[in-house]
């Protein structure tokens, strides 16, 4: 059994974009009218501040899918942290719970399970359950791949990025044998690319599909180099199209106070938001075709 709507979004490497894209993904499915359900299973709980709610003090730090994994104590999400968009947070306690799944698994295989089993009275009330899982974990990466239907990998353009996303299709890899035969790959992220760097785009893009061939196809859509935007995103909370949003709609410079401080936006804002809109699009748009197809084939 797994979790049929599950997206799995990892990469062996940090820094490469999994948060971002995990609550990107979320946050257009849910503006879009999906009901969707964010898991978070990286103890450093980042997905609470790009979400806003850790700073309004709205996480458990873990405690919730800690004591449904151990004790079967049914899982309160944190509920409606975008219209339509449900967390189960992560933080100080989810490094506990990949400890006791890893005592678990070395005395059991079937302990792989545990996180799966954990989530599945919840699934069914979701159109969409997305995983954030944190860099270079195997034991936490194999429980949420044995969990999901799907895996999605952002990745950068170095090496150590593509190594992280190597890492991730060997897990993957094994895990469709040994455990989740359902498993695919849905596809590859392209992350902070320069408005430039169409060369390197299309040599990264010829480097994944040498690594990976036709199995995980690359996303036309590219998310681009903002640092701005990005650290004003996760201070405040918001995401890209949020940010677009409240860019837009600030006082011009030249018309502000200079005595009265405010904030300011990073010029790209809007591009940002276009870049993950287009993503969340195309992605929720691959995610949709499989589940029809897989259904046609059901019949």
């Amino acid at each position: 059994m797994m979790l049929d709507r599950g997206v799995v979004v990892s990469n062996g490497k940090g820094g490469v974009g999994k948060t971002s894209v995990a609550a990107h993904l979320a946050g257009v499915a849910a503006a879009s009218g999906w009901r969707v359900l964010l898991v978070d299973l990286d103890p450093q709980g980042n997905l609470g501040q790009d979400l806003g709610y850790l700073q309004e003090g709205g996480s458990d730090d873990g405690r919730g899918l800690h004591a449904a994994v151990l004790t079967g104590t049914p899982i309160t999400p944190l509920k409606d942290v975008r219209p339509g968009l449900d967390v189960v947070p992560a933080g100080e306690m989810t490094d506990e719970l990949i400890e006791v799944l890893a005592r678990r698994q070395a005395k059991h295989r079937g302990a792989v399970r545990d996180l799966e089993a954990a989530l599945a009275p919840l699934a069914g009330d979701y159109q969409l359950v997305v995983f954030d899982c944190p860099p270079g974990d195997k034991v936490m990466l194999d429980a949420a791949l044995t969990a999901a239907h799907y895996v999605l990998i952002p990745t950068r353009a170095d090496d150590g990025s593509i190594k992280g996303l190597e890492r991730v299709a060997r897990r993957f890899a094994a895990l469709r044998v040994e455990d989740n035969p359902g498993l695919e790959l849905l596809g590859v992220v392209l992350f902070d690319f320069g408005a430039g760097d169409k060369r390197i785009l299309a040599e990264t893009r010829t480097e994944l599909a040498e690594a990976l061939g036709e199995a995980a196809p690359v996303f036309g859509a590219a998310i681009r180099h903002a640092r701005k935007a990005a650290r004003d995103m996760r201070r405040s909370g918001l995401l890209a199209f949020e940010y677009g949003r409240a860019a837009a709609a600030a006082q011009p410079w030249y018309e502000r106070d200079r005595e009265v401080p405010a904030p300011t936006f990073a010029g790209n804002a809007d591009d940002l938001a276009g870049d993950y809109e287009k993503l969340g699009a195309e992605v929720l748009g691959r995610f949709s075709e499989r589940l029809a197809e897989e259904a046609v084939m059901a019949r």
